[in-house]
């Protein structure tokens, strides 16, 4: 029960929501993530692999004859792949199903140690993004590493029903050495 209220303080923190969270209270969560820690971006020559990740996601999902609406909560997930190398989580942004940006869900880079991972939640009732808002995610490495896992996970209970499903991110722009 404690790591589930991790995420949802971790998510809700980088992820944002118009309430005027600080930039310290961010610090503060990633500190606390055993692999994640703020840092800046590498100068272009430095930067060796990376790519920009299209993710898509679901508000919610219709359901019965009546098309019943049934909101869903969201959670993106960047996993570092690579078992001896870092990452660099450079962007992170949120899009609504018109393509319109709601806005960047990073307050800094985010290095990811290897195997570390970093996520990012959308609550149930954020209909924001309408029916099927995406992310786009870039990261960078200043080595060759294996390439992340990139995924949005959606889920939903109402009363004794619960559904869940994923969707993997899809490489729309890249460089590897």
């Amino acid at each position: 029960m404690r790591t589930s209220h991790l995420v949802v303080l971790f998510g809700l923190t980088l992820f944002g929501s118009g309430c005027g969270k600080e930039a310290s209270d961010s610090a503060k969560i990633v500190a606390t993530r055993p692999g994640v820690t703020e840092t800046t971006i590498p100068a272009d020559d430095k930067i060796v692999a990376g790519q920009l990740v299209y993710v898509p996601a679901y508000s919610h999902v219709l359901t019965a004859d009546a098309a019943n609406p049934l909101n869903l909560a969201t959670t993106l997930f960047v996993r570092n792949a690579d078992p001896t190398r870092s990452i660099i989580v450079t962007r992170v942004e949120y899009f609504d199903s018109g393509g319109k940006s709601l806005g960047s869900r990073l307050k800094s880079p985010l290095k990811l140690a290897p195997l570390a991972s970093v996520d990012f939640f959308v609550r149930e009732s954020d209909e924001s993004g309408g029916a099927s808002p995406s992310f786009l995610v870039d990261w960078v490495a200043t080595e060759a590493v294996a390439v992340p896992v990139v995924e949005s996970i959606m889920i939903s209970t109402t009363g004794s029903q619960g559904i869940s499903f994923s969707c993997p991110g899809r490489v729309i722009q890249g460089r590897q050495p």
